[in-house]
């Protein structure tokens, strides 16, 4: 099966992504993840298959070695959205990853997901200039996702951050969509 080729999922496919998941080929493993995050209509899955994919999942995100295919776990985590919501500390934990694609995912995942536990943790994201500007632009997104104009601290972080002048422009724009839409409601 091609690397990014969406598939529906079928009991047969999920099984074999999942048993994929164990190979310990690291390119086998990493395709699996992914080929997770872009089967179409994987939220259709029934409530034990759902809990099985995430169960999984979180175990890679938490132990695998490869960066790459703890990555790829948390975008097929996000992918799941709120089905996937009992793999939010698993993803909050892999905000401190080394790895910045990983950061990336993760941030994309708890926004994906609705984990309004997570919001905090992406403002923190948001703040921390030592933090790449693709991490901070996707907690911003995430912040706008689950934050509410009653969210002060999510707001005030934004305004901040729309008022500093050597800001990134995505990242600019990304602080003014969300500000807007927080402000709109």
């Amino acid at each position: 099966m091609p690397y990014a080729e969406a598939v529906k999922p079928t009991e047969k496919t999920i099984n074999d992504y999942l048993k994929q998941l164990k190979n310990t080929s690291v390119h086998s493993r990493m395709a699996a993840a992914w080929g997770l995050s872009r089967a179409e209509n994987i939220t259709k899955l029934d409530k034990p298959q759902i809990e099985q994919v995430v169960n999984t999942l979180k175990d890679i995100l938490s132990n695998e070695k490869n960066a790459d295919i703890r990555r790829n776990a948390a975008v097929a985590l996000g992918s799941l959205g709120e089905k996937a919501i009992s793999a939010a500390t698993a993803l909050r934990d892999a905000l401190e990853d080394k790895s910045p694609d990983v950061r990336k995912y993760a941030t994309w995942a708890l926004g994906n997901i609705g984990d309004k536990f997570a919001l905090p943790f992406l403002v923190n994201g948001v703040n921390n200039e030592n933090e790449t500007t693709d991490v901070r632009r996707y907690a911003v997104e995430a912040v706008g996702k689950l934050a509410s104009n009653k969210d002060r601290y999510a707001v005030e972080t934004l305004d901040a951050l729309a008022k500093q002048e050597n800001l990134e422009n995505n990242l600019q724009k990304e602080v003014q969509k969300v500000l807007t839409k927080l402000k709109s409601v």
